[in-house]
């Protein structure tokens, strides 16, 4: 089968690219040499045509970086949504060697064990009994079970969706330190979901989840993940607000 050639630009010394529609720009790109110099015949246009093989090269890079960075987006959104749901429902954590042996307490084996037994209903869709195991540790006020219990109503998994029950746990374990629900919180307050909109609180969250950098839980792309969306959002809010959000995190302290 012949090969195709593109119809020549008829007046292509009339071409003004500053204002050249996508078409003209499209069919620009597709053009071989070959194309551009028929585009050209019974013209004395050879200066023009070499601008518009430059603008053809551009236009080829420029369509090759869109395709690269695309591409970079969709991996890092999915590292960042697989290590938040892995370091709420790991399937098995790996203790850090640098980690601090700690003693055990007569509550800290049963209640490793139900949160353990949560995770394994929930990891096979069991949630109803995921949530049977973690609301008794979260009224004691284990902050991982209020943070587990916090998702689950807030998407409506194993209850009725509740997002007034939801911010309230997010909120019991944001206040112990609990660094994703901290996270989550920020993200609520910034997008005006289940809360009033409030950049202040939601900069003061991301704030406050940032500064636990040192945890060796805590993969540290998160962290970066969430200092860039802090800082993102620090571009929306005035000067007094970001001094009030930073006053505020100063004066935070955990509810033990």
């Amino acid at each position: 089968m012949p090969e195709m050639k593109e119809e020549p630009i008829r007046d292509l010394k009339n071409i003004n690219l500053v204002e050249a529609t996508p078409e003209v720009l499209a069919r620009i790109k597709r053009m071989t040499d070959d194309d551009l110099l028929r585009s050209s015949q019974s013209l004395d246009m050879i200066a023009p045509v070499e601008s518009m093989r430059r603008l053809r090269e551009a236009l080829h890079k420029e369509e090759r970086a869109i395709k690269w960075l695309t591409g970079v987006l969709v991996v890092l959104t999915f590292i960042l949504v697989w290590l938040g749901f892995e370091a709420l429902y790991p399937t098995a954590r790996k203790p850090t060697t640098a980690a601090t042996p700690q003693v055990p307490t007569a509550t800290a084996a049963p209640a490793n064990a139900d949160i353990d037994a949560g995770r394994a209903a929930f990891n096979r869709g069991d949630y109803k009994t995921a949530f049977r195991e973690w609301k008794p540790l979260a009224d004691k006020g284990v902050a991982e079970a209020q943070l587990s219990l916090a998702r689950l109503y807030f998407y409506g998994i194993g209850v009725p969706q509740d997002y007034k029950e939801a911010v309230r746990w997010y909120r019991l374990a944001a206040d112990q330190g609990n660094v994703w629900a901290q996270i989550d919180l920020g993200s609520l307050y910034e997008e005006g979901e289940a809360v009033q909109r409030d950049y202040v609180r939601a900069h003061m969250w991301y704030n406050l989840a940032s500064a636990q950098g040192g945890d060796q839980t805590i993969h540290e792309s998160v962290i970066e993940a969430v200092i860039a969306r802090r800082d993102a959002l620090a571009k929306k809010m005035a000067l007094a607000q970001i001094v009030e959000a930073q006053k505020l995190a100063r004066e935070w302290k955990p509810k033990k």
